[in-house]
């Protein structure tokens, strides 16, 4: 969200966020740098989206269209991650991996009611993609689809020292998803 407190037909309001009122910008960022490659301004309901489309799906579908058949791997937050959005990713020759909510359409019933202990992990590979669930420390485990990382490639996570925990083995889809998404951040911090 960028603030703006004027008058215009395209200013959002979202209660729940720390800037309440102004323009909802999405954004496609480089992995490595933090650039910015390409946004989207949302001026409301987009007439052109087809019904079966998300509007997740639709936006990310939208940002990579400069992308299509190049195979890069696209890295997105819960909120847009799908599995349809997954198909049709690799449909357009381009690979994604994000955290998927546990109660999203199309995840397959055995990833949904799996209750795991601190460091253990499962997952499921079926039609070109991989879901991985591990559960570290917390009380909720976390869910993983990529259709570019194998589920039995396994990761091992560093000691921390901040918190004492041991090391684990994890999937390699839970380890990019680590280190793709904190550029996220980076490209938050810079001011317009």
């Amino acid at each position: 969200m960028v603030a703006f407190k004027g008058r215009s037909s395209m200013k959002q309001y979202m209660p729940l966020k720390p800037i309440k009122r102004g323009f909802k910008i999405w954004l496609m960022c480089c992995a490595v740098t933090g650039y910015i490659v390409a946004f989207v301004v949302y001026i409301g309901k987009d007439e052109k989206r087809p019904a079966e489309m998300n509007l997740g799906e639709y936006v990310v579908y939208k940002l990579s269209a400069a992308l299509e058949g190049f195979y890069y791997c696209l890295f997105f937050d819960n909120f847009l991650t799908s599995i349809l959005l997954l198909k049709r990713l690799l449909a357009k020759k381009l690979f994604g991996c994000g955290p998927i909510r546990q109660n999203r359409k199309y995840l397959p019933e055995a990833m949904k009611k799996v209750k795991l202990d601190a460091g253990e992990f499962t997952s499921v590979q079926a039609d070109g993609f991989s879901i991985s669930q591990c559960r570290d420390r917390g009380k909720k485990p976390v869910c993983v689809a990529s259709t570019m990382h194998n589920s039995g490639k396994m990761a091992k996570t560093p000691k921390k020292k901040k918190f004492q925990y041991s090391p684990f083995k994890m999937q390699q889809a839970l380890e990019a998803v680590n280190n793709g998404m904190p550029v996220l951040k980076t490209s938050k911090e810079f001011k317009v």
